[in-house]
């Protein structure tokens, strides 16, 4: 559920962390789509699909881990999928 906007007449209440977990879900989903392979589901199999949104999930998570670390803050208005080849 969304938070209710400022300027509604009548309160809806709402869970604030609920809203926040399911924010970083959707955002997860959203940096999975920008990876071609995941979002035009270029593999046959569904055991290959399945691993490379694990390979993926775990790019994105490791890169978002390095850019708190070194105090860099990560710019999700620019969304750029990095290259395998770069990370090894």
């Amino acid at each position: 559920m969304h938070p209710p906007k400022k300027n509604r007449k009548e309160t809806i209440d709402y869970c604030k962390k609920t809203y926040k977990t399911q924010h970083k879900v959707e955002n997860l989903f959203a940096k999975l789509k920008d990876w071609r392979r995941i979002a035009t589901r270029y593999d046959r199999c569904a055991l290959t699909f399945k691993s490379a949104i694990y390979l993926a999930a775990t790019i994105i998570f490791c890169l978002s881990v390095l850019t708190q670390v070194d105090g860099i803050p990560s710019p999700d208005h620019q969304r750029k999928v990095p290259s395998i080849s770069k990370i090894i």
